[in-house]
C-alpha cells in the first residue's frame, strides 16, 4: 500500500549530494503528556548543532510528532535552525510499523551516510505489562494486556510492541540505538533487538521527564566513531548532579553489547532449568517504585546469584553478563527515596 506524504513544497526534497560519515535519526513520538519536554529537547538539539565546529562530521534528522499538527521529518542545521523535509498527512500512527519504516526510508534516502544511529524518544514500558499496544497491521490499539512496548501516541494511547519495533527498524545496520525513555534497559528488550545493532544505551528504571541533555550529546552521537560512553555519561551526570543537590529523580543507565546476549541467554536457560524459579522468599532489590516492582521487574544479576548453587556455572554466567553490560552508572536511589538502586541490567 502506497503511503501518502504531504511535503512542505510542491516538490519532494532532493537527496543530499554530500554524504556524511554518520546520520542520526531521532524518532520523537511526542503526541502525549511529554509534548512540552519534546519542544525543549528539540531546542537543545538546535543548540547542540550550532555549537559544533564546521569540520565536525554528521547530520541530525528528527521525526517530530507533536500533540497538535501533522508529524514532520526535519533536519537540524549547523546554524541552529531546522528545515522541514517531509510532512506526513496520511493519519498513520507514529507507532505503526509502516509509519516508522517510511520515516527511516525517507531519512536514509535524503541524508546518505556511511553509518546510522537511532534515538527513540517517548514513553517506554520495557518488560512491564501494559495496555494499548498496536500490533503490525492492526488499525487500532488492542484492549488486551501485552508485554513490553515503545511509544505513546495519542489518546487513547497507542503503543508499539518491541516485536513490531524490531520489524520496523530492520533494513539498516544501526551503529547504535539510544532509548531516551523509561524501562527499555531490560534484557528482554535488548535480546529482541540484538540483530539490529551492536550497542544499546537505555535505562532499566524510570528516566526523568527531561530525558537526555541533547545540547551535550549531539556531538558524541554524531562523531565518526560514536562516543556512546560519553553520551551516557553526560546523561548520568545531568541527573546525578540534581540528585546530589537534593532535587530530581536520580538515574540508572547502561551501555549494552548485544553480541553477547545469545551466550547470556543460553547460560540463563541452563541455570533456570537446573534450579527452577527459586524460592518464594526471594527478596528482589527494591530500586523501582512499588507499583513497578509489583510487575516482576528486578535485578537480573542479583536474582541469578541468589539462585545458582554451582560456582563454575555462575562464573560462566557472570562473565557473559559482564561482557554484555559494557558500562553502568547509577545514583543510590532512583525516582523516589528509600529505594536502593545498584542494578545493572534487570
Amino acid at each position: 500500500m502506497a503511503l501518502a506524504i504531504g511535503c512542505t513544497s510542491s516538490d519532494e526534497p532532493e537527496p543530499s549530494k554530500s554524504e556524511a560519515s554518520r546520520a542520526v535519526l531521532v524518532y520523537m513520538v511526542a503526541n502525549n503528556n511529554l509534548s512540552s519536554y519534546a519542544s525543549q529537547d528539540f531546542k537543545e538539539m538546535l543548540n547542540g548543532m550550532a555549537a559544533l565546529p564546521e569540520s565536525a562530521p554528521g547530520r541530525l534528522l528528527v521525526y517530530y510528532a507533536p500533540t497538535f499538527g501533522s508529524p514532520e521529518l526535519r533536519e537540524v542545521m549547523r546554524d541552529g535552525t531546522s528545515n522541514t523535509l517531509f510532512t506526513y498527512t496520511d493519519g498513520l500512527s507514529s507507532v505503526d510499523v509502516a509509519r516508522m519504516r517510511q520515516v527511516i526510508d525517507d531519512a536514509k534516502s535524503y541524508a546518505q551516510a556511511d553509518s546510522y544511529g537511532l534515538v527513540l524518544w517517548s514513553h517506554g514500558t520495557g518488560w512491564l505489562h501494559d495496555y494499548g499496544t498496536i500490533e503490525e497491521g492492526a488499525e487500532q490499539a488492542s484492549g488486551q494486556m501485552s508485554t513490553y512496548s515503545f511509544g505513546w501516541d495519542g489518546t487513547p494511547a497507542k503503543k508499539m510492541s518491541i516485536e513490531s519495533l524490531n520489524k520496523a527498524i530492520d533494513g539498516i545496520d544501526w551503529d547504535f540505538i539510544y532509548f531516551d525513555c523509561c524501562h527499555m534497559g531490560t534484557v528482554e528488550v535488548a535480546y529482541e533487538l540484538r540483530h539490529r545493532t551492536p550497542m544499546i544505551v537505555a535505562c532499566a528504571t524510570e528516566l526523568g521527564l527531561e530525558g537526555m541533555p541533547y545540547d551535550l550529546n549531539v556531538a558524541p552521537l554524531l562523531a565518526k566513531d560514536a562516543q556512546l560512553d560519553v553520551a551516557m555519561g553526560n546523561t548520568f551526570d545531568y541527573y546525578d548532579y540534581q540528585y546530589r543537590i537534593g532535587y530530581g529523580y536520580g538515574c540508572s543507565i547502561s551501555l549494552i553489547r548485544t553480541a553477547n546476549l545469545d551466550d547470556l541467554a543460553a547460560l540463563t536457560r541452563e541455570i533456570l532449568e537446573t534450579y527452577g524459579p527459586g524460592s518464594t522468599d526471594y527478596q528482589p532489590v527494591p530500586y523501582f517504585r512499588k507499583v513497578v516492582m509489583s510487575t516482576g521487574i528486578y535485578d537480573m544479576r542479583h536474582y541469578i546469584e541468589s539462585l545458582c548453587g554451582d560456582e563454575s556455572l555462575l562464573k560462566r554466567w557472570t562473565d557473559a553478563f559482564d561482557a554484555t553490560v559494557a558500562k553502568h552508572s547509577t545514583t543510590a536511589e532512583v525516582y523516589t527515596p528509600r529505594q536502593l538502586c545498584y542494578a545493572l541490567l534487570p
